[in-house]
């Protein structure tokens, strides 16, 4: 790959009822922006379930409480959130292991 060429993906993120959020029937959203990915063929359904699988973990639930959801979701869910961003970047090199 051209290495002028840095791509970044986004994974957007739909949680229920994690304490974070307020608990037992709360929605909470997370975005997760992996930056440095070399081919796009690095990014298949493994990667996007490792992801949700990070997600659950850092939100204490179970992975079916989280949700994959489009960019237009999240944006729609998250537009008046402006006291809380909670986007997480991760601009290192990926190999997508």
């Amino acid at each position: 790959m051209n290495d002028l060429i840095y791509l970044t993906a986004s994974f957007h993120y739909e949680i229920v009822d994690s304490d974070m959020y307020g608990g037992i029937g709360s929605v909470g959203y997370v975005a997760i922006n992996v930056g440095g990915i070399k081919d796009v063929s690095q990014i298949h359904d493994d990667v996007i379930e490792t992801q949700k699988n990070s997600v659950a973990e850092m939100c204490h639930v179970s992975t079916d409480k989280v949700s994959l959801i489009s960019k237009e979701k999240y944006d729609a869910e998250t537009q008046e959130d402006d006291e809380c961003d909670d986007t997480f970047d991760d601009d290192s090199n990926w190999d997508g292991e």
